[in-house]
């Protein structure tokens, strides 16, 4: 067995499978037995008006390895650019543990030669 099973898979490599509704992803947290599900809903739900195009998604932790389930919305952060920059898309990751694990962001890479650029912290 490879060391590399107790390491962590960066969120932003982790595969997400597409849910259908929000009522699915507040489904899930609950059945999987997340700290608080409805803090999750209620969070979620906060965002929802701010991000019209907000979808959900799930991210379930792999066979093996440390990962945890997350339940995951996506949405555009900035708008196109009228020069034609495609729109910066977050996602946020909410963790089992959540509340008491603070929730991460991650933006997806915006395509090559598109005039924006990611900066590393």
């Amino acid at each position: 067995m490879s060391g590399d099973n107790n390491a962590q898979t960066p969120l932003a490599q982790r595969p997400v499978k597409r849910l259908k509704s929000f009522e699915e992803l507040h489904s899930i947290a609950k059945a999987r037995r997340f700290a608080n599900p409805m803090r999750v809903r209620v969070e979620v739900d906060k965002i929802r008006p701010a991000v019209p195009d907000l979808e959900p998604f799930f991210a379930e932790a792999r066979a093996g390895t440390v990962d945890r389930d997350y339940v995951v919305v996506r949405g555009t952060m900035l708008s196109a650019t009228p020069d034609g920059r495609p729109p910066v898309v977050f996602r946020v990751w909410l963790a089992k543990d959540f509340p008491a694990r603070y929730p991460e962001i991650t933006i997806e890479q915006p395509p090559q030669g598109s005039g924006w650029v990611l900066a590393n912290s």
